[in-house]
């Protein structure tokens, strides 16, 4: 509730608003601590080895979250602490997975292929909601599972759990390639510095360490970007939306949910205006913030 009550009030307050802008949205005089904003890969990090601290635990037939997650269950007074076994639940691993992965590919993009400027930088309010984030996600997906083994809403081995699993995949693979293709665009527009030339792969590496210096944008076409001015924002809410399938009924997953809807929206609004004002009558009129015809 509180993740969700900050992620709405950079929506509605300008205050909290300013703390969330970062990189090129954030006025390079913007009072406040802030640290660079290629420390982004930090969050990928973080969650990619807790995520799979978690899941090899889980393998491993171990639970070493279980006995934390029971008092908190018991202090809310959701159950009592008398039935304790390891928690062993095919849709957690799977979503555990996805998670890892999707963590492994935004830390691989963040340090090898995103062009972060030498200026562009965040607050570090964002920096340290960012790494809670990521060290809570993981345990939202296992108190999600837990939670719904104590109803007895388990869903057991058929017919629609594998259906279901298929389609928590899909929706994943397809926001996870939308994204690297749009994270790829930005940073070949960018170290290509604005020349639609083709350019040989060997070249990439030099030229984002250029782009990363001199910290020119350039205008975004083709694929997504032809409907949305933040692809890769859409992208992020329909991954997001693929582990919101795995676990519908659940409380705890929605306000993950609605926080990164928020987020995402805050941003791309920001994003938006940012290429509006620079780009001003040759940005396309048609083109949304993050939702194609509607926002």
């Amino acid at each position: 509730a509180i993740a969700v009550a900050s992620a709405g009030a950079t929506l509605a307050l300008p205050w909290a608003a300013a703390l969330s802008r970062q990189g090129k949205t954030r006025p390079a005089a913007a009072a406040g601590w802030t640290v660079p904003k290629a420390w982004f890969t930090h969050f990928y990090y973080v969650a990619f080895s807790w995520t799979a601290a978690i899941a090899g635990a889980l393998a491993l037939g171990l639970d070493p979250m279980y006995w934390l997650a029971e008092l908190w269950l018991s202090a809310a007074g959701l159950c009592d602490t008398a039935h304790r076994e390891p928690l062993q639940d095919e849709r957690l691993m799977l979503v555990l997975g996805l998670f890892a992965a999707h963590a492994a590919r935004r830390a691989i993009e963040s340090h090898y292929v995103t062009v972060f400027s030498e200026q562009a930088r965040m607050h570090v309010i964002s920096y340290i909601v960012g790494i809670t984030f990521y060290l809570a996600t993981p345990w939202t997906f296992y108190m999600a599972s837990l939670m719904a083994r104590k109803e007895g809403s388990s869903a057991a081995a058929g017919p629609l759990e594998l259906a279901l699993h298929a389609l928590v995949m899909c929706g994943f693979w397809v926001g996870s390639v939308q994204q690297f293709r749009s994270h790829r665009a930005l940073a070949e527009l960018r170290s290509a510095s604005g020349s639609d030339a083709p350019r040989a792969i060997g070249s990439f590496f030099m030229a984002k360490e250029k782009a990363a210096k001199s910290g020119q944008y350039f205008l975004p076409r083709g694929g997504w970007f032809d409907s949305v001015s933040c692809p890769h924002y859409l992208a992020e809410l329909i991954i997001y939306a693929s582990f919101l399938l795995a676990y519908f009924t659940s409380p705890l997953v929605w306000g993950t949910f609605v926080f990164v809807c928020l987020t995402m929206v805050s941003a791309a609004r920001e994003s938006h205006a940012w290429y509006r004002a620079k780009f001003k009558d040759s940005y396309p009129l048609d083109r949304r913030a993050l939702i194609p015809r509607v926002y």
